[in-house]
């Protein structure tokens, strides 16, 4: 009776890890096209219900490799999420809360990010050329690297950030303050700072 028992729970043990597996992608471990689809799929789900678009709670902090395209994702919380070699394209991304997210190598193009808030964001080698950032708030984030052609920062609050080696022709900094920020090597031919406060190094 006591071996029966004993069966049983290891059997329900099994079971309930492998249902706590479910979703959960290995780090570093980029989503398939299946996983992509699925995830589309629900955002214009949710689009069409005027539910909320909760990622993060449904397919876990994991979101490597994801690709979206002309998509509204506004009010998403991506805090704590890794985005890395992800694929925005025409994306809205206004009022998301991007704090301590990874976007490593990430193509950003052509996205709106009005009041998002950016804090401890990571986007090394990224793409943003000819994306807008709108009276966002960005702190201690990271932009080394990337490419920001074209791109507009617009009343934006940026302070401790770097921009180090960064693409930057024709970038366009309009009524922003830039504090204690990391331009260092950076290419900025042809960039505007209209009305912009700045105290960058």
């Amino acid at each position: 009776m006591v071996l029966k028992l004993t069966n049983i729970m290891m059997v329900l043990l099994l079971l309930t890890a492998h249902r706590a597996g479910v979703g959960i992608m290995p780090k570093n471990k980029l989503l398939t096209p299946k996983q992509n689809e699925e995830i589309r799929k629900y955002i214009d789900t949710q689009n069409a219900k005027k539910a909320p678009i909760e990622l993060k709670k449904k397919f876990g902090t994991n979101l490597r490799g994801l690709r979206l395209i002309s998509l509204d994702l506004s009010h998403t919380d991506f805090s704590n999420v890794d985005i890395s070699n992800a694929q925005f394209i025409r994306v809205n991304l206004s009022y998301c809360d991007l704090t301590n997210a990874t976007a490593n190598g990430s193509v950003i193009q052509e996205c709106k990010l009005e009041q998002s808030m950016m804090s401890q964001f990571q986007a090394i080698n990224a793409d943003f050329g000819a994306s807008k950032f709108i009276k966002s708030e960005i702190h201690n984030s990271d932009f080394s690297e990337s490419n920001l052609e074209d791109s507009r920062f617009d009343a934006c609050n940026i302070q401790n950030t770097k921009f180090v080696n960064v693409i930057a022709k024709s970038i366009h900094f309009l009524n922003s303050t830039i504090v204690n920020s990391n331009f260092q090597s950076a290419s900025i031919s042809l960039g505007k700072f209209h009305r912009s406060k700045t105290n960058k190094q």
